[in-house]
């Protein structure tokens, strides 16, 4: 996987552009919010809980990935023939690292299904038109991350 590749030149920051610093919190936004839908979806919430549960994990979503979209710069700016790492790009690498893949996944279908389970509710249409944007937000910045020729993610 190409996450790996990235992986492999984390290192620790200590100075850090502000884009990556909105991406961090972003990351453990979203790392929490996985958690917490992957809970509801395993209860038995009631289709308000899920409703608003489903909008965070969204919001969550699409901010993690318009945020790793916005720091995509840091990769194109790093020298190539650098000796040292950038410590930038450690920071990247660390916020693809803090959303285990799988589990995002398993969560984002798990979360398709369960809207059949409900009754058409304004609540659930506004969750689902979320979880859309934020489905849209990943694939731009798979898409801009594979242009770099790093590949998909």
């Amino acid at each position: 996987m190409r996450w790996a590749l990235a992986i492999f030149t984390l290192a620790t920051s200590v100075l850090a552009s502000p884009n990556l610093d909105l991406l961090m919190n972003a990351a453990a936004s979203f790392s929490v919010t996985i958690n917490q839908q992957l809970q509801t979806l395993h209860g038995n919430p009631s289709a308000a809980e899920f409703a608003e549960r489903t909008l965070d994990f969204a919001e969550a979503k699409a901010a993690y990935f318009e945020a790793l979209r916005a720091a995509l710069p840091v990769l194109t700016s790093s020298g190539a023939g650098q000796e040292e790492p950038n410590p930038e790009i450690g920071k990247f690498a660390a916020a693809l690292a803090v959303g285990d893949e799988a589990q995002e996944k398993e969560a984002h279908n798990e979360t398709l299904a369960f809207f059949a389970r409900f009754s058409p509710d304004p609540r659930l249409e506004k969750a689902k038109a979320a979880l859309e944007r934020a489905q849209r937000a990943e694939q731009s910045f798979r898409k801009d991350f594979a242009r770099l020729g790093l590949g998909g993610p």
